[in-house]
């Protein structure tokens, strides 16, 4: 089972992590936020020349006609140029005018003045937006070292490059730099404003986001927990504030198969909407949704250990226990909770009220057929499933791309499919097996074929015998399913390396 809480934390890593890494890169502590976009609106203003009120274009930079306009020569105005494409997300032209920054201010004041380091800031997360890692880890350390000989190294100067750093270590993969760069980070923010100020958030936020990359679970718990309060103290428990945070609380202990504390969160999340957005706002769905989510992954895949469920209630205020009794290790319900059909249900009747949300309420349509069709309930299933595809292809509707193809819904990998977790990385030999097969209108796979491999007949076996036990949602074509042939699956396997097999 352990093999089973890697499979979905890798899965959860690879959907988030590097887009949120460069959606932070915008956000740096003391950066506001443009809220549809994730983007720096007011762009690290500290340091750098406040934009002036509609500038007039420079002597000398005009350009031609057709061409992209030239950098200005004024440090105000190349400022501002720099601002109004980075906000317009125009990041190639951007650029530009951020490195001119950084040359008029080394004129004006210096090559090792403090007053580079938020222009220095501003190349270095622009060059994060055009996926630039290297260019933008240059950026950010000098404007690091900057802040350390200016300042010292536990000044609140060094907060900023720090994390734009770790954010950049973590979008290369570098993902033991960036845990160490963001914790120097974090505390060096508990040691100026206090060990509970809300400054800290994002930086604690990109620290889970690296833990979760390097599987420690517990690092992640305690950190999560700690953003937990943080917001809490911050904003209070019941303020819309908390609704992002409980989101991400909520994704991890999923991702670790703590299905009852994730529905907790989510249920937080509801009581919230329902207070200040209204128990009918179409934002609720999205809790709803994810409290069905999480019986349908307690019912495929089972709860974690009960050991490590324990250690994760201590540090929390949430018990790790099922109607009052000690859940028990692996646990794992003999049938779909039927609260988590009736939070479809609910999620699909607020959506009644709101027709324009027509991929919302399409999603939706097949979250119920999924658990329709892991019910065991074939005719209820096609029912919901049809009524999905009417959605996707009626007025307003985004198309039926999500019923194209068949998407798998279960599917329990073979035990060596799982990196043991006590040896280290050059003591495993990585294998793969790739099979193709049929998945049959009932979303039953049939016809496994080992296609390439270089693992054992063993380990093509166990690969082709799980397979065989997956459910798939089908292929459907006007709007009936369909038999999908050549559908292909590939799978990692670890075995120990035999120069490393002590029994070898």
């Amino acid at each position: 089972m352990a093999g089973i809480a890697v499979s979905l934390r890798k899965g959860l890593r690879k959907r988030r992590l590097t887009a949120r890494a460069l959606a932070t890169a915008g956000a740096i502590a003391g950066l506001s936020v443009i809220a549809s976009l994730g983007l720096a609106a007011e762009v690290a203003k500290a340091g750098n020349p406040g934009p002036a009120a509609n500038p007039p274009a420079p002597a000398g930079t005009a350009a031609a006609p057709g061409a992209p306009p030239a950098v200005p020569t004024d440090r105000d105005a190349a400022y501002q140029q720099f601002r109004d494409h980075f906000n317009a997300r125009r990041f190639a032209e951007a650029l530009p005018a951020a490195e001119q920054v950084v040359t008029l201010t080394e004129q004006q004041f210096g090559t090792e003045r403090a007053e580079l380091i938020k222009p220095l800031l501003n190349v270095g997360t622009t060059q994060m937006r055009l996926n630039n890692l290297y260019g933008a880890e240059t950026a950010y350390r000098r404007a690091l070292r900057i802040a350390e000989a200016r300042e010292g190294g536990f000044s609140r100067g060094v907060i900023e490059p720090l994390h734009g750093l770790g954010l950049a270590y973590h979008a290369g993969g570098q993902y033991h730099n960036a845990a160490e760069t963001l914790r120097r980070a974090v505390d060096v923010s508990r040691k100026l404003d206090g060990l509970f100020n809300i400054q800290q958030l994002p930086l604690v936020e990109s620290l889970v986001e690296s833990y979760v990359a390097l599987e420690q679970t517990s690092d992640v718990d305690r950190e999560q927990q700690y953003a937990m309060r943080l917001s809490e103290n911050a904003y209070g428990k019941d303020d819309p504030r908390m609704l992002p945070v409980l989101a991400r609380n909520a994704q991890w202990c999923e991702s670790t198969r703590r299905y009852r504390m994730a529905r907790q969160s989510h249920a937080r999340a509801l009581e919230i909407l329902g207070r200040t957005a209204g128990k009918r706002d179409p934002s609720v769905v999205a809790p709803l949704r994810g409290i069905a989510h999480t019986y349908v992954q307690e019912f495929l895949y089972g709860t974690a250990d009960a050991e490590e469920t324990r250690q994760f209630s201590s540090a929390s205020s949430v018990s790790g226990t099922i109607g009052g009794m000690p859940q028990p290790t692996d646990y794992r319900p003999s049938r779909l909770d039927a609260d988590g059909e009736q939070a479809l249900k609910l999620a699909l009747s607020v959506l009644a009220e709101h027709p324009e949300l027509t991929g919302v309420r399409g999603e939706t349509l097949l979250d119920l057929g999924d658990w329709y069709a892991l019910a065991g309930k074939p005719a209820d299933a096609s029912r919901t499933y049809r009524d999905a595809w009417a959605t996707f292809t009626g007025p307003n509707g985004p198309g039926t791309a999500a019923m194209d193809q068949p998407l798998q819904l279960y599917y329990r990998p073979p035990s060596s499919a799982s990196r043991r977790t006590d040896k280290d990385e050059d003591e495993m030999e990585e294998h793969y097996v790739e099979v193709a097969f049929t998945v049959n209108p009932d979303g039953r796979v049939i016809d496994t074929k080992t296609v390439a491999s270089d693992g054992t007949d063993t380990q093509e076996k166990s690969v082709q015998i799980a397979l065989r036990r997956a459910r798939y949602r089908p292929r459907f074509v006007d709007g009936k399913a369909v038999v999908t042939t050549g559908v292909r699956y590939r799978q990692t396997l670890y075995t120990v390396s035999p120069t490393k097999d002590p029994s070898a």
